[in-house]
């Protein structure tokens, strides 16, 4: 599954259904994920949040999906915050930039698994080869897995199109609301 399934939504619960099939996390991931909501979210409202930068940003890679800007994503959060009544922003993302808007948008209110965070102008390329770079390839990959493990947990989701928002969507269970940023393709 990858953009198609986002651009028709008939599509997602085909994809759901195989995924409960056959797609499990290793128990000790999904122990982490339960381990993480328990401690920081208890039985809360949270609004799940995806946003895809760094090497997006830069790169712009070829028919990609196009990210949305950080503002227009906290002002939706905003309002998906008011109006679905949830006390807490589960964050999904690696660029440090969004990570601060987030932050000093919602004081006290955003929350995130993963701890490696890099700015735009650091990956040099693709965020992969930095990432790996200063931290183990598994280590990175599954606090990933566990991320997207927490964000499909979420009681509604805002994203943006990227293989992360794929990965809640096939994990959920369901989301109460969910607001899929579609804004055409990278040139």
């Amino acid at each position: 599954p990858d953009v198609r399934m986002v651009e028709q939504p008939q599509d997602i619960s085909g994809w759901q259904q195989y995924a409960s099939r056959y797609l499990r996390l290793r128990t000790e991931h999904q122990d982490a994920v339960n381990a993480y909501i328990s401690e920081h979210f208890g039985t809360d409202r949270v609004l799940g949040v995806l946003c895809r930068g760094t090497d997006y940003i830069t790169l712009k890679p070829h028919n990609h999906p196009v990210q949305p800007q950080t503002a227009d994503v906290i002002e939706k959060c905003r309002e998906v915050m008011q109006n679905r009544n949830c006390r807490y922003l589960y964050l999904a993302t690696e660029d440090a930039d969004i990570w601060d808007a987030f932050t000093k948008a919602f004081p006290g209110k955003v929350y995130s698994y993963q701890k490696e965070r890099y700015r735009a102008e650091q990956t040099d390329g693709y965020l992969d080869s930095v990432g790996n770079s200063r931290m183990n390839p598994y280590e990175r990959n599954r606090d990933y897995l566990i991320s997207i493990g927490i964000l499909a947990k979420c009681t509604c989701l805002v994203a943006g199109a990227a293989n992360g928002t794929y990965g809640a969507l096939l994990l959920t269970k369901g989301y109460e609301y969910t607001y899929i940023y579609q804004l055409g393709r990278y040139e």
